[in-house]
């Protein structure tokens, strides 16, 4: 979302339920403050590689390699 949209989120405090809920809560209003109807599956479908590949550098290098012996 800070590369894509330029919203922060504050992931701050102790990874547990609670957390996580917190985290999810305010990534959802944050997108809904961009439009009403952007949800995460949109986020990440409409997001440019390069944002992805940094986000994501571990799950993007597996892919790499299942795509190269594919």
């Amino acid at each position: 979302m800070e590369l894509e949209l330029g919203v922060r989120i504050d992931l701050s405090g102790k990874k547990d339920a609670k957390w996580r809920n917190r985290v999810k809560n305010e990534i959802n209003k944050k997108l809904r403050e961009v439009d009403k109807n952007f949800r995460v599956k949109t986020l990440v479908r409409d997001a440019r590689i390069r944002y992805l590949e940094e986000s994501f550098p571990n799950l993007c290098a597996i892919l790499k390699v299942i795509e190269k012996d594919c």
